[in-house]
């Protein structure tokens, strides 16, 4: 099957289930007490989500950070 860019799309081998763990207090405090650092790990975190989700769809990898 091709999508609109014309990349192959193929469903996953291994489907597993994403950790959807994002808290909005939970990022505002950590970040805050690491001085940002949590939240540039935050970010990254959420582009590896985003490219293991639309990845196989749109032959792109989002930036992380």
């Amino acid at each position: 099957m091709d999508n609109v860019n014309g990349a192959d799309v193929q469903a996953p081998k291994n489907p597993t289930q994403l950790k959807a763990n994002f808290g909005l207090l939970k990022f505002i405090l950590l970040s805050a007490l690491t001085f940002g650092i949590y939240s540039i790990y935050s970010y990254s975190k959420v582009g590896d989500t985003l490219n293991i989700v639309v990845g196989r769809y749109d032959g792109k990898k989002t930036m992380s950070f």
